[in-house]
């Protein structure tokens, strides 16, 4: 070959489900493709025969025979064409490849990017409240404690919320999510996107888990949560806001002193909730 020549790598979108959302581009780009870096050669290779994609050199990003950085650029350096796929949807999105991406730009390419199917717009799409500016949180921990820790800091977040969760997991996590979040809160739980056995669940915090433990447990999960209000101490009593301010001082938890309000005062349990999370982070800062 000649020096000159640059090989080029593309970050592939797959179907995370439905085959036929794969688009043209991208299955031209598969067919023209030398070699493909996948997250899992068996899936890949099951994708690429049900495409109808002939034969193709597959590599894997994990286990034992898991290709590197240098390998890759040795490819690009030698006037290849690289396809990076992950087992579903847009590489890079809670998935590996970045150091795909990296033996590129290390060699002076621009990767390009065929995009397609993802599940964080999927579900993003389908929600009844505002998303146009969301926070991803990819998979949440696995262990409660570290859970919680996360959830109670996007509780006090403005944006939508995306995460993922496995069906082993989804229990827990809407204990937690109810431990720690508005239970008026809106959300969205998505199970099977674009599969056969696709199903959203829409409720509240309080209301969702029930709904969602009546169905099959099985299939990847994904949850879009109804961003924090911008509060204003306009509308809010001053005086309660300082009562606040003086429990939360003494170290009383936050849903402790907004059912005090509640139970005292009648006061919008959401509203102040999002007040007091203002005045405990600025009394923990």
């Amino acid at each position: 070959m000649s020096d000159d020549l640059k090989g080029v790598l593309y970050v592939v979108a797959t179907p995370i489900g439905n085959l036929g959302d794969i688009s043209k581009r991208a299955l031209s780009v598969l067919g023209m493709t030398d070699r493909i870096v996948a997250e899992d050669t068996r899936v890949t290779s099951k994708l690429l025969r049900l495409l109808g994609i002939s034969y193709k050199e597959i590599y894997p990003l994990r286990g034992n025979s898991a290709i590197g950085a240098t390998t890759v650029a040795r490819w690009l350096r030698n006037g290849e064409v690289v396809s990076l796929v992950s087992d579903a949807g847009t590489p890079n999105i809670s998935d590996p490849g970045r150091e795909v991406v990296g033996a590129a730009l290390s060699e002076g390419l621009t990767p390009y990017a065929i995009p397609g199917p993802s599940a964080v717009t999927a579900i993003l799409s389908l929600c009844d409240f505002r998303s146009e500016k969301f926070y991803f949180g990819g998979f949440l921990p696995s262990k409660s404690a570290q859970r919680v820790s996360l959830l109670e800091q996007l509780v006090r977040r403005s944006e939508a919320i995306v995460v993922f969760e496995a069906p082993h997991r989804i229990e827990d996590t809407l204990l937690d999510l109810a431990a720690t979040f508005p239970h008026d809160r809106r959300v969205l739980v998505g199970r099977e996107l674009t599969k056969m056995h696709e199903q959203c669940f829409y409720g509240t915090v309080g209301t969702v888990r029930e709904s969602v433990l009546s169905a099959p447990r099985k299939g990847e999960f994904v949850l879009a949560i109804q961003g924090a209000p911008e509060v204003k101490d306009q509308g809010l009593d001053a005086t309660l806001v300082a009562l606040a301010e003086e429990l939360l001082s003494r170290a009383m938890g936050v849903r402790s002193v907004v059912d005090i309000l509640v139970k005292l005062y009648g006061v919008p349990k959401s509203e102040y909730y999002e007040r007091c999370l203002q005045i405990q982070d600025a009394l923990d800062g």
